[in-house]
């Protein structure tokens, strides 16, 4: 078992100082419980059991409690206990995307704070999710009881916010009010887990809701045994839980190398039943890519890695039969890497600080630790000059040699374009307005902010400046004086971000 602690730093290139919003459109406190309790005949009033979680299914929409147009509210009506005393909120939802705000607010009265974090769901639970479901949002959520009054009546609502034609309106709710953890933690997901009694779903299920080809492929039991695959599969699901994002771009996951499978299929059977991986890498790379990192490299064990999405299957690169022994684990998704058969695209593994490139489907292109800020990119295969299409919105243009545009778009609009070097951000990165007007400027020196950013309006009036030098904001008196060539960070530590603007 390996703990890997790493950096991602996919810049965003200032994208903006600030952004105004509409004042006909913002809600506030006072305005959003005026619209809440418009109508407080719209909440399914829910009566907890004696003992236990309550759990509950209702429809969004079918009455609703509206303040104006596009404020519509709709949800529960909960009554906290009288024996508040040493107890939090706790309560899991199943609920379609089209009503993806929500919160909390007495049904009368006036009220401070409420609900501040949430953790994504990131398995399925029995009796509460489908395994192929689409447009849900899952969310398991707390709220300190010093929120509640014994006895009070709240309102748990949602708001619509886009067409909700289509999609299944139904809401799943499970929640409680439990006893604050023993050991003063702050809740995590296996904490509320246990506090609602959530059962995980079976492997098949959460297979099919990962999309995950290696899942499946663990499944077939004409290539592996159903309790090593069950042992797999679970394993995969705490490495996703288990990864921590952190600030500044790093992250904190884990991966297990796991023991002996019972069944030893070959590579070549494995991709004629569930198609080739969706990435290859050797011994000799991984070794290569844990020098270029720092720390203590990585040794070349032989064995080649054969990624299926959260799955990587093991052979010994020097076996003819290509048999697999051992199945390694992550939370990693290496089908990220699948691309259209036809044109140019660019796709990344993030854990990993993978880049590659591909046309027609074909790969081209390898580089780790690429677009992470002033860190030196490690090049496996430089990819030829073309257009490389991430997403719909970002464009890397390669000129070859190391030379890149890096574009952001709204259509065929170019709004931000940022000129790198030696494949790192290098001279003035400039953002757009709709009407083709400069919206700001920040020069780069080898990956970090350099010099005199500016921000324009519309018109081309200067509205602000700020002074950097190699990366940190610094005063106009000391962005003046001399200094003895750019800072350089430790070796082997990772470079620093640049500061958000």
């Amino acid at each position: 078992m390996r703990f890997l602690f790493s950096r991602r730093l996919l810049v965003a290139v200032f994208a903006s100082f600030s952004a105004l919003a509409d004042a006909e459109e913002e809600m506030t406190k006072e305005s959003m419980a005026r619209g809440v309790r418009s109508n407080l005949a719209a909440y399914d009033e829910v009566k907890q059991p004696r003992e236990g979680p309550a759990m509950v299914r209702f429809k969004l929409g079918e009455s609703v409690s509206e303040a104006r147009e596009g404020w519509v509210f709709d949800g529960l009506r909960i009554t906290a206990p009288k024996d508040m005393e040493g107890r939090d909120f706790v309560w899991y939802f199943n609920a379609p995307t089209a009503w993806g705000n929500w919160f909390i607010v007495p049904a009368a009265g006036d009220f401070e704070g409420g609900f501040k974090n949430w953790i994504d769901a990131d398995i399925l639970y029995r009796d509460h999710d489908k395994a192929q479901e689409k447009k849900r949002q899952r969310v398991l959520q707390t709220l300190d009881g010093a929120y509640f009054e014994p006895g009070r009546d709240y309102l748990l609502w949602f708001r619509r916010v886009e067409d909700d034609a289509g999609q299944d309106k139904e809401v799943r709710v499970v929640f409680d009010f439990v006893p604050k953890p023993a050991d003063k933690k702050k809740w995590d997901a296996d904490a509320i887990d246990k506090a609602l009694g959530l059962k995980p779903a079976g492997v098949a299920a959460q297979v099919a809701h990962l999309g995950s080809r290696g899942g499946r492929a663990m499944l077939d039991e004409s290539l592996f045994d159903a309790n090593d695959a069950r042992s797999r599969i679970k394993d995969v699901l705490s490495h996703i839980r288990s990864t921590s994002r952190l600030q500044g771009g790093f992250f904190v996951t884990m991966e297990m190398s796991c023991p002996p499978c019972k069944k030893t299929p070959r590579m070549a059977d494995i991709v004629a039943s569930h198609g080739p991986p969706d990435c290859v890498i050797s011994g000799a790379e991984r070794q290569r890519v844990s020098e270029h990192a720092g720390g203590t490299p990585e040794k070349d064990d032989g064995m080649l890695l054969h990624y299926y999405d959260y799955f990587a299957f093991e052979t010994r690169a020097d076996d003819p039969e290509g048999r697999v022994h051992h199945v390694r684990t992550h939370a990693s998704d290496f089908g990220a890497l699948r691309v259209p058969e036809k044109g140019l695209f660019m796709r990344q593994v993030d854990l990993k600080n993978l880049s590659l490139f591909f046309q027609d489907g074909k790969e081209v292109g390898r580089l780790y630790f690429f677009l992470e800020g002033s860190k030196q990119p490690l090049v496996t295969q430089a990819p030829p000059a073309g257009r490389y299409q991430l997403d719909e919105e970002t464009v890397l243009e390669s000129e070859g040699g190391g030379k890149w545009q890096w574009l952001s778009l709204e259509g065929s609009t170019v709004t931000r374009r940022v000129p790198m070097e030696k494949n790192v951000m290098h001279g003035v990165a400039e953002g757009f307005y709709a009407n083709g007007s400069t919206r700001f400027k920040a020069p780069y020196r080898n990956g970090r902010l350099h010099g005199e950013v500016v921000e324009m309006d519309e018109n081309g009036k200067t509205t602000r400046k700020l002074q950097f030098r190699d990366g940190e904001q610094v005063s106009d008196e000391e962005a003046a004086a001399p200094r003895k060539g750019p800072k350089q960070p430790d070796a082997g530590t990772p470079a620093p971000k640049p500061k958000p603007l």
